[in-house]
């Protein structure tokens, strides 16, 4: 998705979007709203699941494609810790993944966020340290693009409430 959104914004078709970053164009600026953690989905009967969190470990993995940037952070991810891993299935959305992990097919790294909004009593999340995987979500647009008042106004809206969401959610985790 995010490079269709670099696509786009390139044949201006659209003005801004909101994606992962960071983007790899020079054309393209970007504003970052919020980074969420990404944690370990495990089976409530997996040995995992008793742990508040963990260290990962040479582990069999569902994920998406390899196409999908959740994907390609986690392969990064990984390999910056060492850790080769081929993944057990794959598949193209969250609620396939949530699906499989609940029925104890398997384990998948996904965001914590997500993670906390789903509600099935079969899923543990575990954290993941040394270190914590994260991805940033934000607007993009052409820097050489003239943008409106009503777009400028509309990002400073989300970015304000981007901010208090992130800080409710804050001050909920640490209670």
């Amino acid at each position: 998705m995010t490079g269709d959104i670099e696509k786009l914004l390139m044949e201006n078709e659209i003005d801004v979007g909101v994606t992962f970053l960071p983007v790899e164009q020079d054309e393209i600026a970007s504003i970052p709203l919020f980074t969420e953690e990404l944690s370990l989905a495990v089976p409530t009967s997996h040995p995992f699941s008793r742990e508040k969190m963990i260290e990962l470990e040479n582990t069999s993995l569902m994920t998406f494609p390899k196409n999908y940037f959740l994907r390609q952070l986690i392969d990064t991810h990984l390999q910056e810790i060492g850790i080769t891993s081929e993944p057990t299935l794959e598949m193209t959305t969250l609620e396939t993944l949530t699906e499989m992990v609940a029925e104890g097919i398997g384990v998948s790294i996904l965001p914590s966020p997500y993670l906390d909004t789903i509600k099935k009593n079969s899923i543990a999340k575990v954290k993941l340290i040394h270190p914590t995987p994260k991805r940033t979500i934000g607007f993009v647009y052409r820097k050489d693009r003239f943008m409106c008042t009503a777009t400028r106004a509309f990002i400073e809206q989300v970015k304000q409430t981007s901010k208090i969401t992130s800080d409710s959610f804050l001050a909920q985790s640490s209670l």
